[in-house]
């Protein structure tokens, strides 16, 4: 997709990733044939699929060697998509009520969810399984229920979308996008290796991954748009401004089209900056004093990383020129 200017490289490298750890591999196996046993077996594609996750975990956060998060951060892949695959093929209600269940659960709201209710099992069971793998403290498993619950939101909010019980615009479509694609288990994971960090530092890290959320979000729909124009689905952030732009007039939408495209990348290319702008920001610390980036910079290198997966995913399908 040549008009998307995907450019954000300062002082940051892409590292060819090695082959993950037979540990993790292991591990993600057994995960996996937990919350997808209908998918698991002695099966080629199976072993595959496992080992592919866990090198796209490998590939997003190269500086991460902690084998225990690493488990963790492609248990949550596989989670994130399995709920996705699952909500995607139901009718619109019962994914309402199956995300409404999962949040309660998560919330320690509802401690009786239905067997049938799979999203629920998936998301609960991947936190309960990080809790046991890390040790988690009652805060920071805490925080990762807040987390998934954000994608829950996010996601609900998608659900109202499609329902046109939201207005079914561009601004509305990108206050939501980036919520969905649930990246911040991952980073509250990564900061399980580091020494707690102050409040404010934290909110500004957040905010750096709200906005790291949206640029990922984007890229899935640029690089999906063939795919999802060729299948009927409308959540794309390019096929949502064509409505907004020309309604159901097919002849206006075809001739705007490279236009809207072009919108789109904009719109990505100036997230892209102001993410680089809040990693510069960050890059100091609050009093003045200089201190180790790790934690920002694994942040925006998840976006330096992302379309090039994204682009060669099965998921999506499409060629990026």
């Amino acid at each position: 997709m040549a008009a998307c200017d995907y450019t954000i490289s300062r002082d940051l490298r892409v590292v060819a990733p090695a082959a993950p750890p037979s540990a993790v591999i292991y591990s993600h196996a057994n995960f996996k044939a937990s919350i997808q046993p209908e998918k698991a077996g002695d099966t080629k594609d199976f072993y595959e699929r496992c080992i592919a996750e866990a090198a796209a975990i490998n590939l997003f956060f190269p500086d991460v060697q902690s084998e225990r998060i690493r488990i963790c951060m492609t248990a949550w892949l596989a989670a994130n998509c399995a709920a996705d695959d699952i909500l995607e093929a139901m009718p619109l209600a019962a994914a309402t009520f199956a995300l409404k269940e999962a949040i309660l659960q998560l919330q320690g709201k509802n401690l009786n969810v239905s067997p049938t209710s799979k999203v629920a099992s998936i998301l609960c069971f991947f936190q309960e399984y990080c809790i046991q793998q890390l040790d988690l403290c009652e805060s920071t498993a805490h925080e990762l229920s807040d987390d998934i619950c954000d994608m829950c939101y996010g996601l609900l909010d998608e659900v109202l979308f499609r329902q046109g019980m939201l207005p079914n615009n561009l601004e509305t479509y990108l206050q939501f996008r980036g919520r969905t694609m649930g990246i911040h288990p991952f980073f509250t994971l990564i900061r399980t290796l580091h020494e707690p960090v102050e409040e404010e530092y934290l909110t500004d890290l957040k905010n750096l991954q709200k906005g790291i959320s949206l640029i990922l979000g984007l890229q899935n729909d640029l690089v999906g748009l063939e795919k999802d124009r060729r299948n009927g689905e409308t959540m794309n952030a390019v096929l949502v401004s064509l409505k907004e732009q020309a309604g159901m007039d097919v002849e206006h939408m075809d001739m705007i089209l490279p236009r809207t495209i072009q919108d789109v990348c904009n719109i990505h290319n100036l997230c892209v900056s102001a993410a680089v702008e809040m990693y510069e920001g960050l890059h100091v610390s609050l009093q003045g004093d200089s201190h180790d980036p790790i934690l920002e910079a694994a942040i925006l290198a998840f976006a330096d990383t992302h379309l090039k997966w994204c682009a060669s995913s099965k998921r999506y399908q499409a060629k990026v020129e």
